[in-house]
């Protein structure tokens, strides 16, 4: 997933309050403090040219697929659903 800043702070603070904050007893944290905001606003300029560069070096000779939004992801899951039957 490839999605802008904005569709990610959304996604964050849409699961904040439809799942609530703290731990669920699953190992998972749903808490959203400064960290998380300071990484989702400065992903794309610091962490998102790391990662593509990972994708470049070892992702050689595969297919890459970057979906930028939801609708996308589920036209793409659609198109490999009915390939592989």
């Amino acid at each position: 997933m490839d999605v802008s800043t904005v569709a990610a702070l959304y996604g964050i603070l849409y699961r904040q309050l439809r799942h609530g904050a703290g731990h669920k007893g699953n190992g998972v944290h749903n808490r959203i403090h400064r960290g998380v905001i300071k990484y989702v606003l400065t992903y794309r300029r610091k962490m998102r040219p790391r990662v593509m560069a990972k994708i470049e070096e070892f992702g050689s000779g595969t297919d890459v697929v970057l979906l930028a939004n939801r609708r996308q992801t589920r036209r793409w899951l659609r198109k490999v659903a009915t390939e592989g039957s």
